[in-house]
């Protein structure tokens, strides 16, 4: 029964990606989550043989698993529908913002912005190793989670998150001339490749680096087989080193380089892949359900608890801020009470931990697809939130395949001020600029109505209002 629930997974995530093809440009981020979303809860599933299923879960807990990967998929599709109904199905970025982004000022704003953040974020990331580590080659020497805990456990959280802004420059050189674009690429992944290696194979943050590229490429290029077979080859060998460097960073302490690429060019090192990290998080769904009530009691929204009390340091806060519900899940699942680690339920388990079982992912799942849908829309039509969410959506939706809702809001919201910040620095107004985009798109809907799809074809022939800014598109 399970593989047939699997299987519709795997069907109804191929419908929501050919039906998003149609807008290809436009609707990038909903084919790269539900070709996710296919792929871990169907595709690997169906592949993974029932022995190796979660700690030889029951039958019952397997079948209820994919039945809440189903019903949660479904969810996410309806909540995204539900937000997106009635507004106009852009070609890609709104023609306000595209307008905005190809002229003076926009370019002005996106040079400074792609120079500035890089130096705000590399000098960030050297700070942070020479204060916590004590200098460079200190930090590239330290164990994985050597400096994860101790005197600079909260200056390293924040500088984390300013060296989060380094998911910027690549993205934004699809946007810039091709000069942009060639550093763009050269600096995302000589610095993807460098934190990589410096965290000893932290995949998340390089992964999102990367597909800050595919996503950028994805907007800003119309869809043709040829530029189709690029996206799917960069998607791939983004997902291909992340399966691999789950293996690599366990020798990373004592490999050479080469041992290393070795290693990611070895088909051993891809064997047994179905069964861990990335493609196994939908064995951490199987073992929500499984553990969930029968070894510990509903976290009764206790994630969402630590998410409105964020800011406060739980030593200090124990009696209004949950431990990390992470932990808790690791030290369940895993029949360790005394473990550090953290483990993440994937994004339906965290609805079913907290919030009763499948009742729990229905709620979940929906507000999942409506926040989505919210960003994706805002980042097409809003400048902040295009520098905001654009960048680092491929990292967004990483963490929320995982199930890490407090990881993002506390960088979502950082990024918020950080970007608005740096809007300053660069001299940039983002709010008569918004203005201007949304007139921009209220000429354009009301020359051509419905037509939102062709307007990308025709921009050019509607009537920019005038601008409010230092030059005029």
């Amino acid at each position: 029964m399970y593989l047939v629930l699997h299987a519709l997974v795997v069907v109804f995530c191929a419908y929501e990606v050919f039906r998003a093809l149609a807008n290809s440009r436009g609707q990038a981020p909903r084919i790269a989550m539900f070709a996710s979303l296919g792929i871990v809860h169907g595709l690997v599933p169906i592949l993974t043989p029932r022995a190796l299923m979660w700690g030889m879960a029951s039958d019952a807990s397997v079948t209820l698993a994919a039945l809440a990967a189903l019903l949660g998929i479904v969810m996410f599709s309806v909540g995204w529908r539900i937000y997106e109904r009635s507004r106009p199905d852009w070609a890609g970025l709104s023609p306000g913002l595209q307008a905005l982004l190809d002229s003076a000022t926009g370019q002005r704003l996106l040079r400074r912005f792609f120079w500035v953040s890089m130096a705000v974020s590399v000098g960030a990331w050297l700070v942070n190793m020479i204060v916590v580590a004590g200098s460079v080659a200190a930090a590239f020497e330290a164990a994985r989670f050597e400096h994860r805990v101790g005197p600079y456990m909260y200056f390293n959280a924040i500088m984390m998150h300013i060296i989060h802004l380094m998911i910027i420059p690549g993205f934004l050189g699809f946007f810039l001339p091709r000069r942009y674009r060639l550093i763009g690429i050269v600096f995302t992944l000589l610095m993807a490749g460098l934190i990589l290696i410096q965290t000893k194979g932290g995949r998340g943050f390089p992964m999102g680096m990367m597909g800050a590229l595919v996503l950028a490429y994805a907007l800003r290029h119309r869809l043709t087989a040829y530029r189709f077979g690029l996206l799917a080859a960069g998607a791939a060998v983004v997902f291909m080193l992340a399966i691999a460097m789950y293996e690599v960073r366990k020798v990373m302490a004592r490999a050479s380089l080469g041992e290393m690429a070795d290693m990611v060019l070895s088909a051993q090192t891809y064997q047994g892949a179905l069964t861990r990290d990335p493609l196994s998080y939908h064995q951490m769904l199987v073992a929500a359900v499984e553990h969930f009530p029968r070894d510990h009691d509903f976290l009764n929204g206790a994630t969402y608890g630590r998410l409105l009390v964020f800011y406060l340091p739980r030593k200090h806060f124990a009696w209004i801020k949950p431990p990390d519900t992470h932990n808790t899940f690791a030290r369940v699942i895993l029949h360790d009470p005394a473990t550090l680690t953290t483990i993440m339920p994937t994004i339906m388990g965290d609805g079913y931990i907290n919030f009763w079982g499948l009742p729990g992912v229905v709620i979940i799942m929906v507000l999942n697809g409506m926040l989505f849908a919210f960003a994706v829309r805002r980042m097409r039509e809003n400048v902040l939130w295009f520098l905001v969410v654009g960048p680092a959506f491929a990292w967004f939706a990483l963490m929320a395949v995982r199930g890490s809702p407090y990881e993002i809001l506390t960088v979502g919201m950082s990024r918020i001020a950080f970007v608005w910040l740096l809007g300053i620095v660069c001299m940039f107004a983002y709010r008569p600029a918004n203005l201007w985009v949304r007139q921009f798109n209220r000429n354009v809907l009301a020359a051509y109505g419905s037509l939102a799809r062709q307007v990308d074809q025709v921009r050019g022939a509607a009537r920019p209002p005038a601008f409010p800014g230092r030059s005029t598109p």
